[in-house]
Order: structure tokens, then C-alpha cells, then sequence
């Protein structure tokens, strides 16, 4: 037995996740977290949907945000870019329902991180600069490489940083639907 006893209440959230012609997208990772955390406690879901695109999240009570697509997509899917929906307040008990969410196609980027002295740069993180906040992407492998599928599309700013701190500055990117954009970055020394 404990001393105390924790209690946090709960809510749902449902909905379905369709490609952008309606059709109903199974398997599809879709989460959430809490968009305000202080005086909540802090908790995320994840769910996948059924074969009718389906989902059902158990979430603690505040406000959330849910997204699917991006970088969690089944293997051999399409490149489905990232879709949010935010500002959603759940209550003790209640159910939000018809949380939609409808994916766009969206395309890969892949490529290279190399050091200044031209080796991979291993577990580089790369993201997009945001005019009000980065949109991580993810690490390099132990050879530099990476690839990610289900990029929004349109004009993006990526940027990269190496485990020993050399940086690489920003640089446009376009992203199209359904193709691969292929690049190669070389960090600055410090």
C-alpha cells in the first residue's frame, strides 16, 4: 500500500485520419501532447489507427495538441506530411470527438552530414528553423546519413549541428510532393 494515493483525471480524445481524397489511412501513428503543462501533469498518447482510420487517445485534462503523419509512418507508406490539430481542451471525463485529421502527401529528405575534416559527422541533429520555433527531423547515423520521409511541403531553412558542436547555417531547402531531395552539409569548426 502507498501513503499516497494519485490521482489525475483523465479525458479522450477520437477521431479518423484520411489522405487528402477521404480515403481512410490504417496504421498511422497518431499523438498528442499537453500544450499547457504547468499546474498538469505531463503526459502524452499514442495510439495507431484501425483499418477505418480510426483512433482513440487517454490523455490527462488541459489543453492538447494532436498530429499524425510525418516521420511515424508505417514502412513502405507514402511520405504523408505531418498534420496538427491544437488548442484542444479536454475535460475530467469528457470525449472530443471528430478529431480529424487529413494527410497530405509529402516528400523525403536525405542526404549527408559530413565534419569540417571531411568524415561522417555521426548523430548530427538536423532541423528546420521556424520563425517562432525549430522543427526537429532528427539525428545522422554513425556514417552521417539521413533520411526523412513525410516533410511538408514547400521552402524550408535546415539546419545542422554535430556532437562536438561544429554548426551548419542555415540553408533553403524546397521539398515536393512524392520526390526525394537528395543533400550535403559540411560543418564549420569552432
Amino acid at each position: 500500500d502507498f501513503e499516497h494515493d494519485v490521482t489525475i483525471p483523465l479525458g479522450r480524445i477520437s477521431g479518423r485520419v484520411t489522405d487528402s481524397a477521404g480515403r481512410a489511412l490504417s496504421g498511422i501513428q497518431v499523438g498528442t501532447d499537453p500544450e499547457e503543462r504547468e499546474g498538469h501533469p505531463y503526459c502524452s498518447a499514442q495510439a495507431h489507427t484501425d483499418a477505418e482510420g480510426r483512433y482513440e487517445l487517454l490523455v490527462p485534462t488541459g489543453l492538447h495538441a494532436v498530429t499524425a503523419g510525418g516521420v511515424d509512418l508505417p514502412e513502405g507508406s507514402r511520405p504523408y506530411a505531418e498534420a496538427p490539430v491544437e488548442g484542444l481542451a479536454v475535460t475530467e471525463n469528457g470525449h472530443l470527438r471528430g478529431v480529424d485529421l487529413r494527410l497530405e502527401v509529402g516528400g523525403v529528405l536525405e542526404g549527408v552530414v559530413r565534419n569540417p575534416d571531411g568524415s561522417p559527422a555521426a548523430r548530427a541533429l538536423l532541423w528546420f528553423e521556424g520563425r517562432t520555433r525549430n522543427v526537429m527531423l532528427g539525428a545522422t547515423d554513425e556514417d552521417g546519413l539521413f533520411r526523412f520521409s513525410g516533410v511538408a511541403l514547400g521552402a524550408h531553412l535546415l539546419s545542422a549541428r554535430g556532437q562536438t558542436g561544429g554548426t551548419h547555417e542555415p540553408v533553403r531547402v524546397e521539398i515536393v510532393a512524392d520526390e526525394t531531395r537528395r543533400i550535403e552539409l559540411e560543418l564549420a569548426g569552432d
